[in-house]
């Protein structure tokens, strides 16, 4: 069996290349770098956003970065432990890891413009690392700029963002309280207002 490519996407597909390419050579769209490192904390919610048992989680972290200091507001999920195990830790540290399914953030910049990014679901997978022994936790999370106001007004780009966390407040087991630490990097491609 071979595979057929319809003439009208092949098309379509060079004529957003040639769009994309006519804007970053006339100027229209600036890629800049975007780094950041914040720390804060994160909270467990009751609010189960699809109905699998798992409540979602809140962090609230403060920065400071490429684009002066920040403020922001992370809500997400993960998934169910579903018998995977971080290989990056000694063989004899027992470290589950459960996927990131998902996850949106505001950031507040000084100057009061806003960026907003989603998680990544085409590509790398995200994910959460916890060692069993004492609750500290790794994260690897994908996301992608989704627009903004002000400065940040249709950017688009992509970030990762790493980081550690330890548990403050534990109850019947389970943290609900937890410390963060996190570095974001990345590229955001900004409209330019010339």
């Amino acid at each position: 069996m071979r595979a057929t490519i319809r003439r009208p996407v092949i098309l379509g597909a060079i004529r957003t290349f040639f769009v994309c390419a006519s804007l970053l050579s006339a100027g229209v769209v600036q890629a800049e770098s975007f780094e950041r490192t914040a720390s804060g904390w994160l909270n467990q919610t009751e609010v189960d956003m699809n109905g699998n048992g798992i409540p979602i989680n809140s962090l609230t972290v403060f920065g400071k970065g490429t684009f002066g200091k920040s403020a922001s507001n992370d809500v997400g999920e993960t998934g169910p432990f579903a018998g995977d195990f971080c290989e990056f830790f000694p063989p004899d540290i027992v470290v589950i890891r459960l996927p990131i399914i998902s996850r949106s953030s505001i950031i507040r910049f000084a100057s009061g413009d806003l960026l907003f990014a989603t998680l990544a679901t085409d590509g790398l997978p995200s994910s959460l690392c916890i060692d069993v022994r004492n609750g500290t936790r790794t994260v690897e999370i994908h996301m992608v700029i989704s627009g903004g106001t002000g400065k940040f007004d249709g950017a688009t780009g992509e970030l990762l963002v790493t980081g550690n966390s330890t548990p403050v407040l534990t109850e019947a087991g389970l943290p609900v309280h937890i410390a963060v630490t996190q570095n974001t990097n990345g590229e955001v491609h900004l409209l330019n207002d010339d």
